[in-house]
């Protein structure tokens, strides 16, 4: 009695667990052999114990399925594994598992497994009906939310998003009141009923408002799992409606009331209008004034960065204060300025411009120069509009020199004033700006810095009790330094050698902690501060002035460097901080103000009573293609029309009515282009009331006018694409069963409009009885779900003609009710698309087919398995049960070349083989091959010629017959039988186009097979002729040996004994063995060629070549061989070949050398997928008609007498280029020496 171990105790164990499991269980082999299965299995697969172990794994998995590989290979590899596949039952159902497996050792086998099987159709269908109503939701155009029971979003639909702006990814997890900011309406545990409908205010991402109707339905799953289902309908509109509607009413009260209000009432409302008018007007003027003046101190602050930019270069001091005239006379708009420094108490002209030359140097007095005084006195730049009539200046003066307006500057230096820069205007008056003015300040600042540099290191030469007093008065603080140098003579550090007073005040470090100090000891820091910029003006002599902040001390710092030779400098700097600070927050003011301006979307067009633009919007400018708003002042308004007649209108309606609305015209661009404009024009009144202009607002509508064209241009385009595309609209009222149809659509359905009347009862009598029901479905679905939908439908039309339409449908109108009131659809006839959709199916189903053919005839390697590639693809592509194709045979009957799976299963004839074998050509299939035409037939029983069926084989209930032709000779058949409904002509035209294909591919199936075996004869001769030749010279050279040995003794024991003759006879023959054997030698070399095992690796030709001419040397220095070449490759190859290559080519080029010194050149240069080498000499060359010739074996040119050798160089050498995928070839003439050539690949062959 067999004693139970462990192991069969714990199998026994596992097996009763495996029996009362619910979970379908196999044990398996790794190699699909299955050798236990549950009762849980057998109920799933419908099959017995024994019948699973018994099919194995191949037998209940679908082997198409790609994922089984996949979970296989992963079982191997971390020994367990999870996924999905698909499996079959014993009736054929297939059906999805999802598959829980892993390796488990028993009995000492290590190749057992485990296997957990679940069926998941159920899973697998609530998946896809799950995508599918996702599909739908995603689709509806309102808001459509999920949320849990916790009211956290878990589903947030495309109208959501449209509605509200959040992605789903924002908005999954939030809760709907705090996302879209509403009053709380579901709590835990409270019940709804099945459909709860209310109206509440929610926001959208863009925290605008947006009044939603809700519809909120509790929703429990299979699992218990609670929830709810939100729509949010944004009727935004429509209450907007109502509250205009309830206001208006409220107004309507409040008007009747303010209508029995008394006179006096209505005059004070009037004045505040007109007060609140005249206060909005000035808020206008002032932002459109303040616009202006910020793009004005923009130009003018970048014309005060090239002045200093100019300062701090290389040019004169002359040329600078030249620069500064020039660039403030562009900037402010003046036409001429002079530059007045005091000199003695008295004020001399050094510098002008626009002025005669004869004013410089002239000198005025402080009596005779009111106008400089008054700027020294107020120590700010002073504009004079008007020159002639103003008391602080020299009225007379000013008409004799012609000006009208001045703005003057003054000069100072330490707050001491050096000077005046002035800028005049002639010809006009002119109000200078603030902007200007301010300008006018900060260039005179500049200038002043461009004098102090160039007097500064001067003054300080000149007296240094006067440099002390200089810059110790400063208020900016003043450094002298001296640079500290390394051994490559580079700027390392810098030694501080003086300081004034205001250094100690803004650095905090007295004279004592600095000075003769280095920077970086002062500092405490690697290297000193801004060594760099130093280094470079002491360098160049280049002063340079910039700003920076300074970290440790928390300050702005605006420094001036100057040099006055290589080794030193000094710094002039003063703190900026509460500077920047102050141009920090100016900036903010006016970039505030600029975007209210800029913000401005219609334009703004004010023109004085000359019209002329005097003021204008940065919008209006853009609308108008100018750069700017001050490009368009002064600008005729009338030249901004194109009808230049249209401002004189404009004039007259604001003269009978006091104002313009929405006039549209046609206004010009600077570049010559045209838009189309709204304008709202009004007068611009001054204080006391009086017109001073009109305001313009202006709207761009081009795009607007193009969209109304659009539109006009779509009706019209849909009318005829309706007419065209055979598309008919029609409208449904519901309550009313009220059905209007289009033009189009009675055409469709061919009826007259003036006798039928449609209605929805009368439509349903035109349908396809097979449709009625499924269009009324979805027609409920629209009234009753409210849902868009897109369907086709079959009609029958005069009792005779049917027509495929497509309709698409969904409600446009809504009771208060939120019922559908209005359905809207449309109807287009799309039977011609239907068919022709169909034919594209067939027609591509054919090409599959063809395709299919062709890949397997690729790869197949006999002509049997691509014959049943053939049957195959014809019987999928008809549907046909079986078929066969049979070839006609010497005799003229038929042979079966292939028979399919399915027609062998149920021939129940022993000889089912011998059948198909050698037939008679008779019955319906036959005339396929006697009339060389295709035969249908779907009721065999009945046609005149039929034979009936030999006793087992399978019944044939309809038959379809094709040829198989080569050219116009018919050489085979295809057959087919038993399609489900019978063959049609479709068919018969498909398998004749399959035919072609078929023929094509078995003939080039057989020429394959022909010439493969061809070629393995071929390749076994070679070889049989390689062995034979080895063979030979291997054996044929020991006796030629023993002859030559035996010749060379017969000649010296008898050479005294023989007369003249015998010694000539045996030196020709022990001449003709060497030679023999040198030929067997050869032979032997050229049949090894081909036999030897290549030893395949990189070569390096240039290796290749050194060994060769070594294996040479000997006949290169009897001949003096000259042997150059060029860089040679390194390859794939077998460097033994290689060497005997080169060295019979380049042997040979010795051997047949001419009078003239042997040279011998080798090249070699990339081709493509080779590298194609040369060997060029100048010997004796050979005539072109021996080319060919040359690489015959044991060919020769030449007797042995003139040259040695057995003529077999050269074969070997092509045979080594051939082997390896090369060619070889010669070029030459007699006498002009010979170029060999032979290509390599890159690449080595097999």
């Amino acid at each position: 009695m067999a004693v139970k171990t462990d192991e069969d105790s714990n199998l026994i164990l596992c097996k009763a667990l495996f029996k009362n499991s619910l979970d379908p269980i196999l044990l398996t082999k790794i190699d699909g052999t299955i050798f236990y299965a549950n009762p849980a299995a057998e109920a799933l697969f419908g099959y017995t114990k024994a019948e699973i172990c018994k099919l194995g794994r191949k037998g209940i998995v679908d082997s198409l399925d790609k994922n089984l590989s996949l979970l296989l290979q992963q079982r191997i590899d971390y020994g367990k594994a999870k996924g999905e596949v698909t499996m079959i039952k014993k009736d054929g159902t297939k059906f999805p598992a999802e598959i829980s497996t892993s390796i488990f050792s028993y009995a000492g086998n290590n190749d057992c497994t485990f296997m957990i099987v679940r069926d998941i159709s159920k899973r697998k269908l609530n998946e896809k009906q799950i995508e599918y109503h996702s599909m739908l939701l995603s689709s509806v155009d309102y808001a459509v939310v999920g949320v849990d029971e916790n009211f956290k979003i878990n589903y947030w639909n495309n109208g959501a998003e449209d509605t509200y702006g959040y992605t789903e990814s924002e908005a999954i997890g939030k809760t709907t009141h705090k996302l879209l900011r509403h009053k709380k309406f579901l709590y835990k545990n409270m019940e709804l009923r099945p459909k709860t409908t209310f109206i509440i205010d929610t926001f959208n991402k863009k925290m605008e408002k947006i009044v939603a109707e809700v519809n909120s339905t509790k929703i429990v799953d299979n699992s218990g799992n609670k929830g709810y289902l939100i729509v949010y309908h944004d009727i935004t509109d429509k209450q907007q409606e109502k509250e205009i509607k309830k206001k208006l009413r409220e107004h309507e009260h409040i008007l009747t009331d303010q209508l029995q209000t008394t006179n006096i009432d209505l005059k004070i409302m009037t004045e505040k209008l007109k007060a609140t008018n005249k206060e909005l007007m000035l808020q206008q003027d002032y932002l459109l004034n303040l616009n202006q003046e910020l793009e004005e101190r923009e130009e003018l602050s970048q014309a005060l960065n090239r002045v200093n930019a100019h300062i701090n270069s290389k040019h004169s001091y002359d040329e600078i204060m030249e620069f500064i005239l020039e660039e403030g006379v562009k900037s402010i708009g003046a036409e001429s300025s002079v530059i007045n420094l005091l000199e003695n108490d008295k004020w001399v002209v050094k510098y002008s411009y626009n002025f005669p030359d004869s004013i410089k140097g002239q000198v005025k007095t402080y009596g005779e120069s009111p106008t400089s005084v008054y700027v020294v006195n107020e120590r700010k730049a002073v504009a004079f509009n008007d020159a002639v009539s103003d008391p602080r200046v020299d009225r007379e003066s000013m008409k004799a020199d012609g000006i009208a307006s001045l703005l003057v500057a003054p000069i100072l230096i330490n707050d001491a004033v050096i000077g005046v820069i002035a800028f005049y205007r002639h010809e006009s008056q002119v109000v200078f700006s603030e902007a200007q003015v301010d300008f006018a300040d900060k260039l005179a600042s500049s200038l002043s810095y461009a004098v102090e540099n160039s007097k500064l290191f001067e003054t300080i030469k000149k007296s240094e009790k006067k440099y002390h007093s200089l810059y110790s008065a400063m208020n900016e603080g003043v450094a002298l330094h001296e640079l500290v140098y390394n051994s490559r003579g580079e700027a390392v550090d810098y030694v501080v050698t003086d300081i004034n007073n205001s250094y100690e005040t803004l650095v905090g470090l007295s004279e004592e902690e600095v000075i003769g100090r280095k920077a970086s000891d002062i500092y405490g820091i690697g290297k000193p501060p801004y060594l760099d910029i130093y280094s470079r003006v002491a360098s160049t002599g280049v002063s340079e002035k910039f700003k920076t902040y300074y970290e440790p001390l928390q300050k702005h710092f605006s420094i001036s460097v100057i040099s006055p030779d290589k080794n030193s400098f000094a710094t002039v700097f003063e703190d900026i901080s509460s500077r920047i600070e102050y141009e920090r927050k100016l900036h903010k003011s006016e970039e505030k103000y600029r975007n209210i301006i800029n913000n401005l979307q219609d334009g703004f067009i004010r023109v004085n009573t000359e019209s002329k633009i005097v003021m204008v919007s940065p919008s209006a400018a853009m609308m108008l293609g100018y750069s700017s708003s001050k490009t368009m002042q002064g600008v005729e308004v009338k030249t901004l029309f194109s009808d230049s007649t249209q401002l004189s209108g404009i004039i007259h309606l604001l003269n009978r009515k006091g104002e313009v609305k929405n006039l549209e015209s046609t206004l010009i661009k600077l570049d010559g282009g045209s838009f189309y404009a709204s304008l709202n024009c009004q007068y611009h009144l001054g204080e006391h009331g009086q017109k001073k202009g009109i305001d313009m607002f202006v709207k761009d509508i081009t795009e607007q006018k193009q969209t109304e064209a659009d539109l006009e241009k779509s009706r019209n385009n849909l009318a005829e694409a309706q007419r065209i595309a055979l598309i008919g609209s029609w409208e449904w009222e519901v309550e009313t069963d009220e059905l209007s149809w289009s033009d189009e659509l009675y055409s469709i359905f061919n009826l007259d409009k003036k006798h039928y009347t449609p209605t929805m009862k009368s439509f349903f009598k035109y349908l396809h009885p097979e449709d009625r029901e499924f269009v009324s479905k979805q027609f409920n679905t629209i009234v009753l779900d409210d849902e868009k939908v897109k369907f086709d439908f079959k009609v029958v039309l005069n009792n005779v003609s049917t027509r495929i339409l497509t309709a698409l449908a969904e409600v446009t109108d809504h009771d208060l009710a939120g019922n559908a009131k209005k359905i809207m659809g449309i109807y287009q006839d799309v039977t011609e698309i239907k068919l022709a959709e169909q034919e594209i199916l067939t027609g591509k189903s054919v090409i599959e087919a063809i395709n299919n053919v062709f890949q397997e005839s690729l790869t197949a390697e006999s002509e049997k398995e691509v014959v049943m590639k053939c049957l195959e693809v014809a019987e999928d592509l008809t549907g046909s049960e079986f078929g066969f194709l049979g070839e006609i045979n010497k005799k003229g009957r038929l042979d079966d070349r292939a028979l399919s799976p399915p027609g062998w299963s149920k021939c129940e004839t022993e000889n089912a083989t011998e059948l198909l074998k050698d037939m008679e050509i008779v019955s319906y299939w036959g005339r396929t091959i006697k009339e060389s035409r295709s035969q249908l037939v779907n009721d065999p029983n009945s046609d005149p010629d039929s034979r009936g069926l030999p006793d087992g084989h399978p019944p044939i209930n309809n038959f379809l017959g094709v040829p198989l032709k080569e050219g116009a000779k018919t050489i085979g058949m295809i057959a087919l039988a038993n399609k489900k409904g019978g063959y049609t002509h479709q068919d018969k035209r498909n398998i004749e186009t399959l035919s072609v294909a078929f023929v094509e591919v078995l003939l080039r199936k057989k020429a394959e097979v022909e010439i493969t075996n061809h070629m393995k004869r071929l390749a076994q001769s070679n070889k049989e002729l390689e062995q034979f030749a080895y063979i030979t010279s291997h054996d044929l050279r020991e006796p030629l040996r023993m002859i030559t040995s035996f010749l060379q003794l017969l000649q010296r024991r008898y050479e005294d004994k023989l007369d003249d003759d015998a010694n000539e006879f045996i030196e020709f023959a022990v001449a003709g063995a060497k030679r023999l054997d040198n030929m067997t030698n050869d032979l032997l070399s050229y049949s090894r060629i081909a036999s030897s095992k290549r030893q395949i690796k990189l070569v390096n030709f240039e290796e290749v070549l050194k060994e060769t001419l070594q294996n040479l040397k000997v006949p290169i220095e009897e001949n003096k061989a000259v042997i150059t070449h060029e860089p040679l490759p390194t390859i794939k190859g077998d460097a033994k070949l290689k060497i005997q290559l080169f060295q019979n080519i380049i042997g040979n080029a010795i051997k047949y050398r001419s009078e003239k010194t042997p040279e011998i050149h080798i090249s070699a240069k990339k081709e493509n997928d080779h590298y194609l080498f040369s060997i060029k000499d100048n010997g004796i060359g050979m005539s072109k008609q021996h080319l060919d010739k040359i690489f015959t074996i044991f060919q020769r040119l030449h007797t042995h007498e003139e040259y040695e050798g057995t003529g077999i160089g050269l074969a070997i050498a092509q045979k080594i280029v051939h082997q390896q995928g090369g060619t070889i070839w010669a070029k030459s003439e007699p006498g002009k020496g010979s170029t060999f050539y032979f290509t390599i690949p890159i690449k080595p062959t097999n």
